[in-house]
């Protein structure tokens, strides 16, 4: 948490906004905006059967019951289209992923009703379905269903038209990342599924904005920029729909031919950066905002790469370094590691960072041994604090304080930077250290180090913290499924299907019960160590020191 006052708070988190998004901001409140009452341009002819894409998990159960988030409702019976759940579930609500889902044929009916219903219930411009990202999900997800399963109504065009025309009066470059993305796909989407000349200017106006935001969103290295493995996997899945429609419906992209052969190319490290961010099981690891089952499962993202031919997979060696983006991933003996030394995101737009600099996770034996703590909600509360600080990660806290200073639920002001970084690969250890200055800003200006050494059946954690503090914490989060003893300065862990132990030098050590979200609305006891700086009679030292060691099989 920070004391910081709310002024200085606003000053360190805005001076680092582009002038492009203030200056949106400050357009975006000059009232409503007003569209066209006029028809649906035409469609373009396309062949249905020329187009896939990978399903969606199903959320729609009956006709009015859905579950998003791990959260039950009912339409008109406890929620509306505007209330009665969390933001983000009405979001979600609006998006009308349903009708491209698992078992989606099935519910075509359904499908039609809502769409109705939505229309009906929603009027042009008013409530959370016109805001610019929840119309851009909802426009690809109606064009996708007419193009692959059920055509839309006359009315449902209409609506779809008048929904298009909206969003390109109010694209988000107040927000940018991936919900400016959003917005360009779908025009880009609008443009390939009518034609003539509004459905030109459509075209050209999201092909334009990707033109800007591919090469300044997807790093050299593959990964997105605002460094979540849950958002890179969503805009990897947008990048690989427009690159399948720019290959099933190639005309509207003939003047765009050199834009999307590149396409090609960020598309195979998009792929290689998320395999390299998952564990053995498959799924992403949880650096900044990360749960699962938001984004396609990557299994599902590396099918759907193979179907359009993108050669993705790369030979990785005992260790893969995301320079662009700052992830280290090591796999020695039966362990994987994936360690943070990266920048929280662009300075421009860190909401989904979460205060984690130099923590990492770790697999054994195929299964998650140690992991950063997850995230259930967005919702503006002490939780969602909670979540993003540096108490849930595997890392170091000093004087109770964030190593970067997370605030409200989407806003950073001062924020840790990472310096002295080295990678040393010798004979039967990887040694990786670096520094972050996070918590230069108080008043004793600490500095905190790290130095982590993989062997092939251990690995040793040193943590370093210069100048004197009041306190100094070190944390290790261990997966639900594993169980914890110790006595003294060394324990036991072990599941039904690892086990080893771990001991601490130079430091206090206990265990406590915390929690772990892999999913939103979801929270699984797990156990954590809390790992302090012995303390002599005078308090801390002025360099405070903290060992811990575990070994396995």
């Amino acid at each position: 948490m920070t004391n910081m006052p709310t002024v200085f708070l606003y000053f360190h988190t805005i001076r680092y906004l582009k002038f492009r998004q203030i200056w949106f901001r400050l357009i975006r409140r000059l009232g409503i905006i007003k569209i066209p009452d006029q028809p649906a341009p035409l469609l373009r002819a396309v062949k249905s059967q020329s187009f896939f894409f990978p399903l969606q998990k199903q959320t729609m159960f009956s006709e009015q019951n859905f579950q998003f988030l791990n959260d039950s409702g009912q339409l008109n019976v406890d929620v509306s289209w505007t209330s009665g759940k969390s933001r983000l579930w009405i979001y979600n609500l609006h998006y009308f992923d349903d009708l491209n889902a698992e078992g989606a044929s099935d519910r075509v009916a359904w499908h039609d009703d809502i769409i109705d219903n939505w229309i009906s219930s929603n009027p042009v411009g008013f409530g959370p379905g016109w805001e610019p990202y929840t119309q851009s999900r909802r426009i690809v997800n109606w064009i996708k269903w007419h193009l692959t399963r059920q055509r839309l109504s006359e009315g449902a065009l209409l609506s779809i038209a008048a929904q298009i025309r909206h969003l390109s009066r109010q694209i988000e470059w107040h927000l940018m990342g991936n919900h400016l993305f959003a917005n360009a796909k779908a025009l880009v989407f609008a443009g390939v599924f009518f034609r003539g000349p509004e459905a030109d200017s459509w075209m050209k106006q999201g092909m334009l904005i990707l033109a800007e935001q591919v090469n300044e969103q997807v790093l050299s290295d593959g990964g997105h920029f605002e460094r979540s493995p849950m958002y890179h996997a969503i805009v990897y899945e947008d990048l690989l729909d427009l690159y399948n429609l720019s290959v099933s419906v190639p005309t509207p992209f003939e003047a765009y031919s050199a834009q999307t052969a590149s396409w090609a190319e960020k598309l195979c490290e998009m792929g290689h950066w998320l395999n390299s961010m998952c564990h053995p099981d498959g799924k992403i690891s949880f650096f900044n905002d990360c749960a699962l089952d938001v984004a396609l499962p990557t299994q599902t993202l590396n099918n759907y790469a193979d179907y359009l031919s993108l050669n993705w997979r790369k030979r990785r060696g005992a260790v893969t370094h995301l320079i662009s983006s700052g992830y280290i991933r090591v796999e020695r003996g039966n362990a994987v590691f994936i360690i943070d030394v990266a920048p929280l995101g662009p300075d421009y737009l860190l909401g989904h960072a979460h205060a984690d600099t130099l923590s990492f996770e770790m697999s054994l034996r195929g299964h998650r041994v140690i992991v950063n703590s997850g995230t259930s909600t967005y919702e503006d509360s002490w939780q969602r604090l909670y979540e993003r600080g540096t108490v849930s990660h595997n890392t170091v806290t000093v004087d109770d304080k964030n190593s970067s200073e997370v605030w409200k639920s989407f806003r950073v002001a001062r924020r840790a930077k990472v310096s002295d970084l080295s990678i040393i690969e010798r004979q039967g250890c990887v040694e990786i250290y670096a520094s972050h200055n996070g918590y230069s800003w108080m008043s004793k200006q600490p500095s905190h180090s790290r130095k982590l050494l993989i062997f092939d059946n251990r690995f040793e954690l040193s943590d370093l913290i210069y100048k004197k503090a009041f306190s100094v914490c070190s944390r290790i989060y261990f997966h639900p499924d594993i169980k914890i003893s110790i006595t003294g300065r060394e324990g036991f862990f072990n599941s039904s299907k690892v086990k080893g132990k771990f001991d601490v030098k130079f430091s206090a050590i206990k265990v406590r019960d915390s929690m772990w979200h892999p999913y939103f609305n979801t929270s699984v006891e797990n156990k954590c160590l809390d790992i302090s700086p012995e303390v002599d009679g005078e308090g801390l030292s002025e360099n405070n020191k903290i060992y811990f060691s575990l070994s396995y099989q």
